[in-house]
């Protein structure tokens, strides 16, 4: 449970339905295989995401997984 009272779910559901088309956000260290849960989170808000492990990030320079709101 967070400050806000919501659960870690909720929250993660309502900052994420906030994504706008081509906005992402990096998982440093993550592989795609463990973002299960960001997959059934994207289908239940009816968006379609792009998740890919990059070997160097773009932004952060790191190895991860970074996850893109394409639709």
């Amino acid at each position: 449970m967070t400050t806000s009272g919501l659960s870690d779910r909720e929250l993660h559901q309502q900052q994420m339905s906030k994504m706008e088309v081509g906005h992402s956000f990096f998982l440093e260290g993550v592989l795609p295989s463990d973002c299960a849960y960001i997959r059934k989170l994207g289908y239940k808000l009816g968006f379609r995401l792009s998740i890919r492990y990059v070997a160097v990030d773009e932004i952060f320079g790191k190895h991860g997984t970074r996850v893109k709101r394409i639709g």
